[in-house]
């Protein structure tokens, strides 16, 4: 308190006196988002009228350039599927012939085991 201040001192009238107090506004941002920020993905398919539609933005989406897109996306996977299905298949072959030449070395070698034990 400075020099000729009476100290303040409340009195019933005060606790009825309901002080308005400014609240910060919150800022306020729209931010527009463009559709060509939206990768329409996932989207949803209705059979019966025959669209698409983009759950995130809400666009409908031209059918036959969706599956165009989710086939150019999902070719490398089914390249890549077809390779190593390939790949598969010429093991399992060389693994078979693999078989066959320790068959027949085995039998071999029993016929030179059979052949040594009647020499002796």
């Amino acid at each position: 308190m400075s020099g000729g201040e009476t100290p303040r001192t409340e009195s019933a009238s005060d606790n009825k006196v309901v002080r308005l107090v400014p609240e910060k506004k919150p800022k306020l941002r729209v931010k527009r988002r463009s559709y060509d920020d939206c990768e329409h993905l996932p989207a949803e398919l209705d059979p019966r009228l025959r669209t698409v539609r983009c759950l995130k933005c809400g666009l409908f989406l031209d059918p036959m350039q969706v599956l165009i897109e989710l086939v150019n996306k999902h070719h490398p996977y089914w390249v890549n599927l077809q390779r190593a299905e390939n790949e598969f298949k010429r093991l399992q072959k060389d693994l078979v012939e693999v078989r066959r030449e320790l068959r027949n070395a085995k039998a071999r070698l029993r016929r030179v085991q059979r052949k040594g034990g009647q020499t002796s």
